[in-house]
């Protein structure tokens, strides 16, 4: 004894220390902290204040107790790694949170209570369940601004189509009305909407929206505005009409529909550059374009071409052929796939019956 008074000052300091205790309890309580493993001072002051707080009523610390083991359960599921402090804290403020709605809607929540006793089988709505509804709807204004704001709606598809807007990261009412303006503007065709998505795919992404990648300034800003407009403005060209969508070649023959005459058009652009080559340059085009011009069309400056080859033939200079074989000629077709259908300026340079019918085609 002599020997274990000395941890805590002797025999004199022992009495002190123990006066008025009664040591067979404090054995008691000492087996039970060992026996839950709890050997910090600190750890046991905290106890205690709980203890404190239910004025030490074994009843309230039971009740306590399953409160507790709920709460751990639910912060282990959804905030598992995080530190002690922030984990009780984020806890508090949900059950603060959930307190409070449940107090706000108090007498509902009685009534869901009384018709969804279930022996044996946990009620669908729950009080805390209905809580947390009822607090979900307070930015749409509670249960009528929710009925009157889904009225008509189908909530299993207007719930997939927020999630699918979400996930698209389209947060913002404009956007989302944008879209469906678009979607309205197709005639409300699936198949076009397919047609467009194409194209946004095939095209738009990454010719247009990666050189939009590329910077970020106003200027930038500017110019992807300014591609999608001269791309809007050519195309309505092609096609005979602005893009106002009124017609701007009014007398013009036309057969196909401004779709296919976009189409022949691009590809006709295609194969101009192609057969050209990248040292053509503008003022090239600007010349070439002025010469079918000058002459009776096409038709004409073919003609001329013909003459001259013919010419270079036989060694001698001839003079460009008249512009009244021009009018020798057939029509004017008035499509351009004829002219697409074959290659581009085939064999037609010589003096066959062909060369007249691509060089038709071609004017068209």
């Amino acid at each position: 004894l002599v020997n274990r008074f000395k941890e805590i000052g002797g025999v004199e300091a022992f009495l002190d220390g123990f006066n008025n205790i009664n040591l067979a309890q404090m054995l008691a309580q000492h087996k039970a902290l060992h026996t839950a493993r709890i050997k910090e001072v600190a750890v046991i002051e905290a106890l205690a204040k709980i203890g404190q707080l239910v004025k030490n009523k074994v009843e309230h610390l039971n009740g306590l107790e399953a409160v507790a083991a709920t709460l751990v359960r639910w912060g282990d599921r959804h905030y598992r790694g995080e530190e002690p402090v922030r984990l009780w804290k984020a806890m508090h403020q949900q059950v603060t949170w959930l307190l409070l709605a449940i107090e706000e809607n108090g007498t509902l929540l009685k009534a869901t209570v009384n018709h969804s006793n279930h022996p044996g089988k946990e009620p669908e709505l729950t009080p805390a369940r209905l809580a947390q509804f009822l607090q979900a709807l307070r930015p749409v204004g509670g249960v009528p601004g929710f009925l009157s704001a889904f009225r008509g709606l189908d909530f299993s598809t207007a719930a997939q189509q927020a999630r699918i807007l979400h996930d698209a990261c389209v947060r913002s009412p404009e956007t989302t009305k944008r879209l469906a303006y678009l979607y309205r503007l197709l005639r409300n065709s699936s198949t076009h909407l397919r047609g467009l998505e194409h194209f946004l795919r095939n095209f738009a992404a990454p010719v247009l929206a990666e050189a939009a990648t590329q910077g970020s300034t106003a200027q930038d800003r500017l110019q992807v505005a300014e591609r999608w407009q001269r791309l809007t403005a050519y195309l309505g060209q092609a096609a005979g009409k602005t893009p106002a969508g009124d017609e701007k070649y009014e007398n013009s023959p036309r057969t196909a529909s401004g779709a296919d005459q976009v189409l022949e058009v691009l590809l006709l652009g295609l194969r101009l550059t192609e057969a050209s080559g990248l040292k053509a340059s503008k003022q090239d085009w600007d010349q070439l374009c002025h010469e079918i011009k000058c002459e009776p069309g096409l038709p004409g400056v073919l003609a001329r071409l013909r003459g001259s080859k013919t010419s270079v033939r036989h060694g001698t200079q001839r003079r460009s052929a008249p512009a009244s074989m021009a009018t020798s000629t057939a029509p004017l077709s008035s499509s351009v796939g004829a002219l697409l259908v074959r290659n581009f300026l085939p064999p037609c340079m010589e003096e066959s019956s062909d060369g007249y019918a691509a060089a038709d085609a071609f004017a068209s």
